[in-house]
């Protein structure tokens, strides 16, 4: 008797599958975001060799991430309702 269930996947073939889904919806964003990312880290690369300073800033450059974060949910869920209301049987 075989089970109404169907075969499972593995782990790494469902990530693939989610990634490759995520990066399809948002490259745009994500090209974006990516090159936002690396300017803010050239300025502070380029001011802390050009002033001869310790390079000790991970709190502040953390700090580029915050938009990425927030706007990221937005970006990938684009276009869908903000509620889908329970189908009641009956």
């Amino acid at each position: 008797m075989t089970s109404p269930e169907p075969a499972r996947r593995p782990f790494g073939s469902l990530l693939a599958s989610q990634l490759r889904t995520t990066g399809l919806a948002i490259h745009r964003e994500a090209a974006l975001a990516g090159a936002g990312l690396a300017l803010a880290w050239l300025l502070t690369v380029m001011t802390a060799l050009r002033y001869h300073e310790r390079l000790d800033a991970v709190p502040e450059i953390m700090l580029a991430t915050l938009p990425v974060a927030l706007l990221f949910p937005w970006a990938l869920w684009r276009g869908d309702p903000p509620f889908v209301p329970l189908q009641t049987a009956g």
